[in-house]
């Protein structure tokens, strides 16, 4: 995560954060029961581990007066979402050298504004 902000001109505000997440697990939810009852894993074990995702995200924001009485402020931000899901639904039962992985992907990327005035 990285913040920074500033004053412009007298009490205006620029300020901009930015952050990334990358993260990796072992999804223990689907594992053969026959590979913990014969000890190849435990029951938090993981047969195919390769799951995983990142966030990116960034946000501008700008505030300040108009006049003595207007305050405003405003924000721009984006995010970008990706993730990797990979399953193997028969645990390499039918094929024990290839399995029957699968790959479900995903990218998002969101956008948007924000504005406000108010008068004091």
């Amino acid at each position: 995560m990285a913040k920074y902000s500033t004053f412009l001109k007298g009490s205006d505000k620029l300020a901009i954060t930015a952050t990334h997440f990358d993260g990796r697990w072992d999804a223990s939810g689907q594992i053969p029961l026959r590979k913990v009852a014969n000890g190849n894993i435990s029951r938090f074990g993981a047969i195919d581990d390769t799951e995983g995702g990142t966030t990116s995200n960034i946000n501008l924001e700008y505030s300040g007066f108009i006049d003595e009485n207007t305050s405003f402020k405003s924000n721009v931000f984006y995010s970008r979402y990706a993730f990797e899901l990979y399953s193997n639904f028969t645990f390499f039962l039918e094929d024990p050298i290839n399995g029957d992985q699968i790959k479900q992907k995903e990218v998002r990327d969101i956008f948007g504004c924000n504005a406000s005035l108010k008068n004091n």
